[in-house]
């Protein structure tokens, strides 16, 4: 659903659909808008494999390399000629973020996606966040050495257009199955990573905020945003967006 804002009013102007959607593509799993365009996910078509729609929809990413429930198109972030793809089940639940650029009307795919280190079922791609040349991924059941799941954040930046191999986001919360990395937000040098399932298995949920420090690097703000009535289910960091 499209809205529009004027005179401080919001109103609904359009009911987006996918042609040719059925049941089960899940056309609307994840979005992402920005000054060039809108970008849809829809990680259920064609048997699980997934796309992504772009703009007047005359434009759908493909990756052909997915395979069944790959779920191509379950997160996706936009950013000028940037669109960013997360593909979480690809290779048993490893997962992948594919990256398209566009030159002139047209969508290329980079040669090679974003993979985490050493991954293993953790969902890479669960969530993706992209702001000028800097690409946030979550890996919400990444592992630690206990086989526990805590699970990640990862960054990568882009130089002279070519994309460094991350570096994963300290956390110091060391509580199993709390799904850090479920949501992801980036805007200049702040991230806010989502986890869900904090709060010592009862999913009050929680986020956390990083900046980015003089020499560059990406620290935690010593502090977690949690709902003020913390209730058991709420489920709070589901979902996160940060803007200046």
């Amino acid at each position: 659903f499209d809205y529009d804002e004027e005179a401080g009013q919001w109103s609904q102007t359009e009911h987006v659909m996918m042609p040719g959607a059925a049941q089960f593509d899940y056309f609307g799993g994840s979005v992402s808008l920005s000054l060039q365009g809108l970008a849809v996910g829809a990680y259920g078509c064609a048997a699980g494999r997934g796309a992504v729609c772009v703009r007047d929809f005359a434009h759908r990413l493909l990756a052909e390399t997915m395979e069944d429930f790959d779920a191509f198109g379950h997160s996706v972030s936009t950013e000028a000629s940037t669109i960013a793809v997360g593909a979480p089940w690809v290779n048993r639940g490893k997962g992948e973020v594919n990256l398209f650029e566009r030159h002139q009307d047209v969508w290329v795919r980079r040669n090679q996606p974003l993979v985490a280190p050493d991954a293993e079922r953790d969902y890479f791609g669960q969530s993706v966040s992209l702001n000028g040349d800097t690409l946030v991924v979550g890996a919400m059941c990444s592992h630690d050495d206990n086989w526990m799941d805590p699970g990640d954040a990862y960054v990568f930046t882009r130089y002279k257009g070519v994309w460094d191999r991350g570096v994963r986001l300290p956390e110091d919360n060391d509580l199993a199955m709390n799904s850090f990395g479920y949501s992801v937000s980036v805007d200049a040098d702040t991230i806010v990573v989502g986890a869900p399932t904090e709060d010592n298995g009862w999913s009050a949920g929680a986020a956390f905020p990083y900046k980015k420090d003089p020499l560059g690097r990406w620290v935690r703000n010593g502090f977690r945003l949690m709902a003020p009535d913390g209730n058991p289910d709420a489920l709070f960091g589901y979902s996160v967006s940060v803007q200046g």
